[in-house]
C-alpha cells in the first residue's frame, strides 16, 4: 500500500511515453520489495 502512495506523486500524469513503461517495470519490483519488508 505504501508503494502505491509513493507512486502517485511520482507520475505527473503523462501516461503516454517512456514514463509509462518505467512505471510498469517499477510495479513488480516495488511489490516484491514491499512483500519482503513485511
Amino acid at each position: 500500500m505504501g508503494a502505491a502512495g509513493n507512486k502517485k506523486p511520482k507520475k505527473p500524469g503523462k501516461k503516454h511515453g517512456p514514463s509509462y513503461l518505467e512505471e510498469e517495470h517499477e510495479v513488480p519490483v516495488k511489490n516484491n520489495y514491499a512483500k519482503k519488508t513485511k
